[in-house]
């Protein structure tokens, strides 16, 4: 595909989302963010082949390197919860954490008494890691942390094993075998 193309391609598309916001004063930046994603580097199959070949996978067969995102799951019961999973909580809409030496007092007191203060509330949670993204490398995550990483929340690289998956096994093999063919 030429560079025009691409270029009127990011532009009418561009145009499209204004036309609906009415927001024409930022289309000049909005087609060089079209641009940017449009032209960015993609790694070539035989380079994500030998990248394969020589990463470290973690003594995992066919490792699924993946990005994770740690997601709070608020509204669990507080009576089951883990001591440090129980928070104090501002209760003005914000629902803002509340400093440490008033939250240690706030719980003294719920502790004697069993009730919420006015203004505040006890909310227990859980935190369990998100699926993001899946790589064949771990430079893949890597370089998808160095694009997007700033909209997640406490991102992490983490490699599960695609053991006993025939698509996966063909798609990685075949990958690996680029290599050869471009040597």
């Amino acid at each position: 595909m030429d560079d025009g193309n691409i270029r009127d391609r990011a532009k009418k598309a561009a145009e499209k989302v204004f036309d609906e916001r009415d927001d024409v004063a930022n289309l000049p930046a909005m087609v060089d963010f079209a641009l940017a994603f449009y032209e960015q580097e993609r790694p070539d199959l035989a380079g994500i082949g030998r990248a394969i070949k020589t990463q470290d996978n973690r003594i995992t067969n066919l490792p699924v390197f993946v990005v994770e995102q740690k997601r709070f799951i608020w509204g669990m019961d507080t009576d089951e919860a883990d001591p440090e999973n129980i928070k104090w909580l501002h209760n003005d809409g914000e629902y803002s954490e509340v400093e440490s030496d008033k939250a240690d007092e706030l719980e003294s007191k719920f502790g004697e008494t069993y009730d919420e203060p006015e203004g505040y509330v006890r909310r227990a949670f859980v935190q369990v890691w998100e699926f993001v993204t899946a790589c064949f490398t771990e430079q893949g995550c890597k370089d998808y942390l160095a694009v997007n990483g700033h909209n997640l929340r406490e991102p992490r690289v983490y490699v599960y094993s695609a053991y006993r998956n025939a698509e996966w096994e063909t798609i990685r093999t075949a990958l690996i075998n680029s290599t050869e063919a471009t040597t």
